[in-house]
């Protein structure tokens, strides 16, 4: 899915290297075999990994970067952005604010989120016409 980096990169981070988890594959993050947390931790250096841009923002130096994305794997995620990121997964929908999502939706010229479930209303419909 395609996310606001600004908004969405540390949840998203957090739910994937998270997941083995709370699926019971691992009893900690660093456990998964094929996670990034031990390079994002500082306990490891992948060269195949290039952190983001939103990633460095965590902090100056690499200490303060991992001792930051430490506490945020230590809080976890809230409901509600456990939910947006699997919805937007499963769904292949964009997730972001309203901006980003407006400005994909020009980009792209494409629906980029949900649209109401059924037949679109035809101009100047009124739902009674049919009974009167």
């Amino acid at each position: 899915s395609v996310l606001d980096a600004e908004a969405y990169l540390v949840p998203a981070m957090k739910y994937v290297e998270l997941e083995p988890v709370h699926t019971g594959e691992a009893a900690r993050p660093q456990e998964w075999r094929w996670s990034s947390v031990s390079h994002h931790l500082g306990q490891s250096r992948d060269p195949l990994i290039t952190d983001h841009p939103v990633f460095w923002q965590l902090g100056n130096t690499p200490f303060e970067r991992e001792a930051a994305y430490r506490a945020q794997l230590e809080e976890g995620l809230t409901s509600g952005q456990a939910q947006a990121l699997r919805e937007a997964a499963h769904k292949g929908w964009a997730l972001g604010s309203t901006a980003f999502l407006d400005d994909m939706r020009a980009r792209t010229q494409r629906p980029v989120t949900a649209r109401k479930r059924g037949r679109p209303r035809k101009q100047g419909e009124d739902i009674l016409t049919p009974f009167l």
